[in-house]
C-alpha cells in the first residue's frame, strides 16, 4: 500500500506543545525525539505556532456524525458497508457512470471504529491515511469471480453491490445487485489503485486497464460524509452481511 514519505520534521514541530514521543522516519532511518531534545527554543516555537494552530483547525473541522458507534469486522460489518457504499458511489458520481461493485480491502481501513458523535477531517484521516487513488476496473464476470475468490480467501472484505458466501474459502452463489453472476458479461468495479496494481494478493488485476478519477479514496470519503452532513442526516448505519461465511 501506498504509504506516505514519513518525514516527521513538521510533525515534530506542530506538536511541539505537547511534547509526545514522535519519530523521524526517513527511508526506515528512525530518531527517536522527545522532551529532552535539545533543539527546542522559544523563536522557533513562535515560528510554528500559527501553522500548527492552522493545521489542528483543519483536522478537527466536523465534517458528519454518526448516532451509533461503526465497526471494522469480518467478513461484513457497519464501518466497512459504510466505506465501501462511499467507494461505490462517489467513483459513479466522479465518472458519471454506472459502477456495479465497490471493493475496499480489510487493512487499508486502519482504525477498528467510529464512535458515536462528530466526525472530523481528522478522522477521515485516520481511516485512510493512505495517497491511494480510487479508479475504475472493467472486469469480464470471470474476472469478478476471480477477485472475490481471493477475497473470500481472506475471510471476507467490505463490499457494496455485490453479495456472496464463503464457501471452501471461495465465493460462492455470487449476485451483483440480486442478480446472479455471469462470466461473460463485463462489470464496473470501483477500487483503490493499490488493489488495481495487484496490492493485497490483488494478482489478478495487474495491467487491467484502470479509469482514474484522479480522486484520493480518503477525499472522496471526505465528500461523501459531507454530503450526508449537508442533507442534516447522520452516517448511515448498515449492518448488512453482505458476505455470509
Amino acid at each position: 500500500m501506498k504509504k506516505y514519505s514519513y518525514i516527521f520534521v513538521l510533525l515534530v514541530l506542530l506538536s511541539a506543545c505537547s511534547r509526545a514521543y514522535l519519530v523521524y522516519d526517513v527511508e526506515a532511518n528512525q530518531i527517536p525525539i522527545h522532551a529532552d531534545y535539545p533543539n527546542q527554543d522559544e523563536e522557533m516555537e513562535s515560528m510554528i505556532a500559527p501553522f500548527r494552530n492552522d493545521l489542528a483547525s483543519t483536522m478537527n473541522k466536523v465534517i458528519a456524525r454518526v448516532e451509533i458507534d461503526l465497526f471494522k469486522d469480518k467478513p461484513s460489518s457497519s464501518l466497512g458497508n459504510l466505506l465501501a457504499d462511499a467507494t461505490l458511489a462517489m467513483a459513479s458520481e466522479y465518472t458519471q457512470s454506472s459502477i456495479d461493485i465497490g471493493i475496499i480491502n480489510y487493512g487499508g481501513i486502519r482504525v477498528p471504529s467510529l464512535t458515536k458523535g462528530p466526525v472530523s477531517i481528522g478522522n477521515v484521516y485516520e481511516l485512510m491515511p493512505f495517497d491511494n487513488y480510487l479508479v475504475v476496473l472493467s472486469l469480464t464476470g470471470k474476472q469478478v469471480q476471480s477477485m472475490l475468490d481471493a477475497i473470500a480467501a481472506n475471510g471476507g472484505w467490505p463490499v457494496a453491490g455485490v453479495t456472496f458466501t464463503i464457501k471452501d474459502n471461495a465465493a460462492d452463489d455470487v449476485q451483483v445487485n440480486g442478480k446472479r453472476l455471469h462470466n461473460e458479461s463485463t462489470y464496473r468495479i470501483a477500487i483503490s489503485d493499490y488493489l488495481a496494481n495487484g496490492g493485497d494478493n490483488m494478482d489478478m488485476l495487474k495491467g487491467i486497464p484502470q479509469e482514474n478519477t484522479n480522486v484520493l479514496l480518503r477525499d472522496a470519503f471526505k465528500a461523501y460524509f459531507e454530503d450526508f452532513s449537508n442533507n442534516d442526516q447522520a452516517l448511515p448505519y448498515i449492518n448488512e452481511m453482505r458476505i455470509i461465511k
